[in-house]
């Protein structure tokens, strides 16, 4: 089985996909083993993270379910009898017994269950009717995992530690790929080692670090709707942030996007397993989805938001998740902190996955087919409770530019304490952004913009750099933000405003001076301590559009949002085609 892949520019199917089968066989009962859709040679003693016969290392209670595939290659029907596991403690073996017609497929699973740390190995035996090599009627392989003692996670999103079992960030790569560097491996931020997401051979995705591809001036993994990577281990559906930029508006009628996908193991490999998070229509379960969460083959469980109207634009927080940490609970679907409204299908066959092996840019089935940015992946193998599901989404939000909630009404940002660093009772909602240190999330963002509009304010520590790394300046001290957002009032001219820009000279002087401003008002928030002076900038042409002055352009700063003729003001220079000054808020 293969997918075939036709990125193209159409608006409704911009990754046209379908699958094609082959058979290339021969005469008799021939048999062959695969492990990530990669071939296990009979009689293997060298196991591999590439086949996951090396199922890596991992932790008391986290226990690894890797499925193997058996091939039946002959002319001739091949019987499967048994399948068992010797030696290495914590490996078992689901056995197979059944008859596998020509070209067809059957699976097994294996599961290790950590309970002393150590490195073990055991002998998986298939026993089978083949006849094209002699020694294949007793197919064997083996199998290793290692044991560790568990670190402590002394960094999470948020600073959410608790549970935390997947952290992907596309800024890790910072260091060790260059600008426009094909990406072969995705460090986990909180384990690695197996959890690591690779490349296959010309699958590679994009990582790139510049102003044109950044979002909100950080870096991005690429997918080209031809890209994928795996990780053998660190899908967990009970929580899961997934940070995503499509390359075009995604609706009801976009092609399957899978972008973050787990395993579920009882689904056998020729199933359709599609078990995870995907945009567009991504499954015939639905009908006029737009983002769904989905397990196993299309007969099974779906919760997906249903809309013949809605696209999704730029990038998007999503945060599939379980409506409590019950066993028997379903999933609700997140985005930008709000709950979409989802309808469901086959509700009784729900599974908890739990630290499955996992995809990025396809499914376990099917091939390569998202197309667009993937900024974050994150996953918990515990369902967060809200207060620190509002932590971890405002620490993307503020790293990505991203408004919580709704534009205009949003939501509270908070640290990693959680206390309260932009208030959305106050107001001036539209098009948040901010910069802030918060050390246990690793978050540093030293310059930032809204990512809902091409041309808006952008504030810089000291100054504005091509991308956030390359701002060297420093936030004196942990957990300080400086966050803003506006009223979302016209550009156009408000009454002017009198200054008597003599006021304080003695002998008394009036110089009364007319200024004419925008209606649009900024709020900006400073909490946890001091942010030192930023630069201010913004596109000229959002004040030359309406405005046309005779003179310069001032920024005017207010403790309130009524500006009086004692507010502060700036002279705003030009530089380029935009507008700046700066000012210590």
């Amino acid at each position: 089985l293969a997918s075939v892949t036709i990125p193209n520019n159409d608006s409704d199917e911009s990754i046209y996909d379908f699958v094609i089968q082959g058979n290339c066989i021969v005469a008799g009962r021939e048999i062959d083993i695969q492990g990530n859709d990669t071939s296990i040679p009979d009689a293997d003693v060298t196991p591999s993270a590439v086949d996951l016969t090396d199922f890596g290392t991992t932790y008391v209670g986290l226990p690894i379910s890797i499925p193997f595939q058996v091939y039946s290659l002959g002319t001739n029907q091949l019987n499967v009898s048994s399948v068992t596991i010797t030696g290495g403690t914590g490996f078992t073996t689901t056995n197979l017994n059944q008859n596998i017609n020509s070209g067809g497929v059957a699976s097994f699973v294996v599961t290790f269950t950590p309970t002393t740390t150590g490195t073990f190995n055991a002998t998986v035996t298939v026993n089978n009717n083949s006849n094209i090599t002699a020694s294949k009627t007793v197919y064997t392989y083996t199998v290793t995992a290692t044991v560790a003692t568990m670190p402590a996670i002394s960094n999470a999103p948020g600073g959410v530690t608790g549970n935390l079992r997947l952290w992907l960030k596309a800024d890790r790569n910072i260091g060790t790929y260059a600008d426009g560097a094909a990406l072969a491996s995705w460090q986990d931020n909180v384990f690695g080692n197996t959890r690591n997401a690779i490349s296959k051979t010309s699958s590679n995705p994009i990582f790139y670090n510049n102003a044109t591809n950044n979002v909100n001036f950080n870096p991005v993994i690429h997918f080209t709707g031809g890209s994928a990577m795996y990780g053998g281990q660190g899908f967990n559906n009970h929580d899961m942030f997934i940070v995503v930029k499509p390359t075009t508006p995604v609706n009801r009628l976009t092609s399957a996007q899978d972008i973050f996908c787990g395993d579920d193991v009882n689904t056998n490999q020729g199933s359709q397993d599609v078990t995870g998070f995907s945009m567009g229509n991504s499954s015939a379960r639905h009908n006029n989805e737009i983002v769904a969460y989905n397990q196993a083959a299309n007969t099974e469980y779906g919760e997906a938001e249903i809309n013949t109207t809605k696209s999704y634009v730029g990038p998007q927080i999503f945060n599939p998740r379980k409506r409590d940490n019950t066993a028997s609970s379903l999933m609700h679907l997140f985005n930008n902190g709000l709950q979409l409204t989802t309808s469901n299908v086959a509700t009784a066959t729900f599974k908890n996955i739990l630290n499955s092996r996992y995809w990025l840019g396809r499914s376990e089935f099917f091939d390569s087919s998202y197309g667009g940015d993937i900024l974050e992946v994150i996953t918990y193998d515990a369902r967060n409770n809200d207060g620190n599901r509002r932590r971890i989404e405002s620490y993307l939000a503020i790293k990505y530019g991203i408004t919580l909630g709704n534009n205009g009404t949003s939501l509270d940002y908070v640290d990693s304490n959680g206390t309260t660093i932009y208030n959305a009772s106050a107001g001036f909602n539209y098009d948040i952004a901010g910069i802030g240190r918060d050390d246990v999330a690793q978050l540093n963002q030293k310059q930032s913009k809204t990512v809902n509009k091409e041309d808006d304010i952008t504030l810089g520590l000291s100054n504005i750099f091509a991308t956030n790394n390359l701002n060297t300046n420093t936030l004196a001290t942990n957990r300080t933000f400086l966050t803003w957002g506006n009223n979302n009032a016209s550009l156009a001219a408000a009454a002017p405003l009198m200054v008597n820009i003599s006021s304080g000279i003695t002998p008394a002087l009036t110089t009364n001076v007319d200024f004419t401003a925008v209606q649009r008002v900024w709020r900006v928030i400073e909490t946890g301590g001091d942010v030192a002076t930023v630069k201010v900038s913004l596109p000229a042409t959002m004040l030359t559009a309406t405005l046309s002055p005779p003179g310069d352009f001032y920024m005017f700063i207010s403790d309130t949002p009524v500006f009086t003729p004692t507010a502060e003001y700036r002279v705003m220079t030009a530089n380029g085609s935009n507008l700046e000054t700066s000012y210590d808020f």
